[in-house]
């Protein structure tokens, strides 16, 4: 099977998450005597680094690989990263913000099927292997519900690109393998409520629950 994205970039990408997810809380820890001596109200940029689940295209193949099993026999796979986002804020009053979101997710999936072979005269095992990928950069605006020090509510809507890549093998002869780059429509949005919790005036964690990517997200979030 070809990968759309090599062995070596899926391991750069993710690299390059875990060193942001590691690099993030050390770098403001580094700073903690600067920051614990600023008041949190100037503190106007925020970044964050978090996880996702679960993955909304994932579960849906899951759910139509279940049904397949039963109805066609089909036996499949589902497997994935992600997704995993990245975001950066600009508080800009005490209850408006904007930036940026980035997400990134794989999803492998493979099935098998018999069917028959008319050269052979034979029935075969046939496997199929789809390689999926998908990265959004959006711009973000967040509406925060509150001013309070350490606890920060708040709903977020996004809009901008989204880029989608398939590659599609088989040992089927029957069935055409294809390595599809493009996006027909590279329009991504999301809308969720979040809120972060401060455990220190610079370091905190997030969570949201909504349209994006992933029902719901997790991760770290550092404030200076």
């Amino acid at each position: 099977m070809t990968y759309l994205l090599s062995t070596s970039n899926k391991i750069f990408v993710l690299c390059a998450l875990l060193f942001a997810s590691v690099a993030l809380p050390r770098f403001l820890l580094a700073q903690s005597d600067t920051f614990n001596n600023q008041d949190s109200s100037e503190m106007s940029n925020v970044f964050s680094v978090g996880y996702g689940a679960p993955s909304y295209l994932r579960s849906t193949l899951s759910f139509a690989d279940d049904i397949s099993q039963i109805v066609i026999n089909k036996e499949g796979s589902v497997s994935g990263v992600g997704p995993l986002y990245l975001k950066y804020e600009r508080i800009l009053t005490p209850k408006f913000g904007m930036g940026i979101n980035v997400a990134y997710e794989t999803i492998q999936y493979s099935e098998t099927s018999e069917g028959y072979d008319p050269i052979s005269g034979t029935y075969v095992t046939y496997t199929n292997y789809y390689d999926f990928s998908s990265v959004s950069i959006l711009g973000r605006l967040s509406w925060h519900f509150t001013d309070l020090e350490k606890f920060d509510p708040y709903v977020g809507f996004g809009f901008g690109y989204r880029s989608a890549k398939l590659q599609v093998d088989s040992n089927d002869p029957y069935l055409n393998t294809f390595s599809n780059n493009s996006t027909p429509f590279p329009v991504g949005a999301d809308v969720t409520i979040g809120a972060r919790l401060y455990l220190s005036n610079s370091i905190g964690v997030y969570t949201e629950l909504g349209l994006a990517k992933s029902l719901f997200q997790i991760g770290l979030a550092g404030r200076f």
